[in-house]
């Protein structure tokens, strides 16, 4: 039987073949996976940014209101400040107030007051909903009031501290949220009113709050 010389680089071909469209299909299946993992993700990012500006549509502009007018209540009563306008508009609120006795933040000593002011936005929507808010706007309120806290732990010399800091962040949130509490009648009246009338001014805060 006449031996086939050519059957070996045959095979050699067939089997670069069947290389050559594995690796094809491999790659092809990777660049599906691929693009299946990544559809997955934007569709979940974009399911999320849906609920969460149906969750600020229908919740964001009660704890929007709550928020302002716990601050409003906190520079009421807790200091020497004048509010000058508080603005409720769609996704967004705004409070303006002046500090009489100290016009510049540098000039701040009483940091304790800073701090629950700056804590008593998120702290009211606790107050009047029971629950943390939706909207987004305490996350520069934290800030400033971690800020505040670290001036406060280091005015007289002393050494910053992590654990005291939170420590005493904790404890500044609760007497805010209990101090709110007890002005709960007058918080949630001035709530209702920027919720339906969107703003007011300084003049008409104070009123409302029953500044003497």
């Amino acid at each position: 039987m006449e031996r086939d010389r050519l059957y070996p680089v045959r095979m050699a071909g067939c089997a670069f073949v069947a290389l050559a469209f594995g690796g094809l299909v491999c790659w092809i299946t990777y660049l599906i996976i691929g693009l299946l993992i990544k559809s997955v993700i934007a569709l979940v990012i974009v399911v999320m940014a849906l609920l969460a500006v149906i969750i600020r549509r229908f919740w964001g502009a009660e704890d929007l209101a709550a928020h302002e007018a716990g601050h409003a209540v906190a520079l009421h009563c807790l200091g020497d400040y004048k509010i000058r306008s508080v603005k409720v508009k769609k996704l967004e609120g705004v409070i303006y107030f002046d500090r009489p006795s100290c016009p510049t933040v540098e000039e701040i000593t009483d940091f304790e007051y800073e701090v629950k002011i700056c804590l008593a936005g998120q702290e009211a929507v606790r107050v009047i909903h029971g629950r943390r808010e939706v909207a987004v706007g305490g996350r520069d309120d934290r800030f400033d009031a971690r800020r505040f806290v670290r001036r406060m732990m280091t005015q007289s010399g002393g050494r910053f501290s992590w654990l005291r800091s939170r420590k005493l962040m904790r404890e500044l949130r609760r007497e805010t949220f209990e101090f709110l509490q007890r002005e709960k009648e007058r918080l949630t009246a001035l709530s209702t009113i920027l919720r339906d009338q969107h703003g007011l001014n300084g003049v008409s805060v104070h009123e409302i709050l029953g500044r003497e």
